[in-house]
């Protein structure tokens, strides 16, 4: 069984005790659960069980751009991609990225 929390550190930060209680008690009475949390700061001290920690770095802005394409919702205008570059690309068709600004406040991500 697995069992998702994200944004762990909000919890952390409002009651960082209770939540290590919580889950390690969910952990002492199934041997089968596996938790997996997307935080910015690890749990540590949670009795007996290991925690396993992987660091991603953030996705470079063309990799974001990419992503947001593929899984857009709907189509994106070649005017909304315009407006998400530094400059606008030679041809927008042959994926041509060089130059992409900042996309993490943009309203379409």
């Amino acid at each position: 069984m697995l069992f998702v929390i994200d944004n762990l550190e909000e919890s952390l930060k409002n009651d960082e005790e209770k939540l290590k209680k919580l889950l390690t008690n969910l952990l002492n009475k199934n041997s089968c659960l596996r938790i997996l949390t997307t935080s910015r700061q690890k749990i540590n001290n949670l009795d007996e069980f290991t925690e396993k920690v992987f660091e991603l770095n953030a996705l470079t802005n063309m990799f974001a751009l990419e992503l947001l394409e593929k899984k857009s919702l709907r189509l994106i205008s070649k005017e909304e991609i315009d407006n998400l570059l530094c400059r606008k690309p030679d041809n927008i068709d042959n994926k041509n990225y060089s130059q992409i600004g900042d996309l993490s406040n943009h309203h379409i991500c």
